[in-house]
């Protein structure tokens, strides 16, 4: 009796057991699909990480290439300018030695120009000192002879007060007369004064000093 009874029991005891192995077989299987989806999805973002990385891998190797194309271009560019530059300070120490050469050639045609000019200096000096000598004599000559000409001079003055005019003439000529040539009766502007090429008085220095006559326009005649 006990028996019969107990068997209902057991089968839905299983019935339960079965249906708690269910459900949990459909929440595995459930759990294994979100999982299943989980990976794909990581696998796709692994992918795509993948080939990110081998972008930026082959981006990587290009710039490394770049750069080592650029690093080999500036080593060359930096042979040449050191090149550049070691011909630039041979040139630099070819042009300091010519112009050393040429300071060298300057300084001795400064001196040899100094060595002329101290010459011609004391060349000049020695004209100078000369010229004053000689314009010393000269001088002593020139008042020698001023003083011969003070002497013709003193000695004119005397034979011209020997030849003045006769005081009645004088006196014509103080009263308004006229000079009259003695041969023709011409009178004031008929007269001329000229000098006497024939007499000269003195020299001023080479320049003569003639005595002074009148002549008659009219008829010639000198007195």
């Amino acid at each position: 009796m006990n028996f019969i009874e107990e068997k209902p029991n057991m089968d839905e005891f299983n019935e339960k057991i079965i249906q708690a192995f269910a459900t949990k077989v459909q929440r595995s299987e459930a759990k294994i699909s979100e999982l299943e989806q989980n990976l794909g999805v990581k696998e796709a973002e692994l992918n795509y990480l993948a080939k990110l990385y081998d972008k930026e891998k082959s981006l990587l190797s290009l710039e490394r290439e770049n750069s080592k194309n650029e690093i080999s271009i500036l080593k060359k560019k930096i042979k040449k300018i050191n090149q550049l530059i070691s011909e630039k300070e041979e040139k630099i120490k070819e042009l300091e030695n010519d112009f050393t050469n040429i300071i060298s050639s300057k300084d001795e045609e400064i001196s040899k120009l100094k060595t002329d000019l101290n010459n011609k200096i004391e060349n000049l000096n020695e004209s100078l000192s000369q010229k004053e000598a000689d314009f010393s004599s000269e001088i002593q000559l020139k008042e020698k002879t001023i003083e011969e000409q003070k002497a013709q001079i003193e000695k004119l003055e005397s034979e011209l007060n020997e030849l003045k005019v006769p005081e009645s003439l004088a006196s014509d000529l103080a009263s308004g007369g006229r000079l009259k040539c003695a041969q023709c009766g011409a009178l004031g502007k008929n007269i001329k004064v000229v000098e006497d090429k024939t007499k000269p008085l003195s020299y001023m220095g080479n320049i003569p000093m003639y005595a002074k006559i009148n002549v008659c326009k009219k008829c010639g005649y000198e007195f």
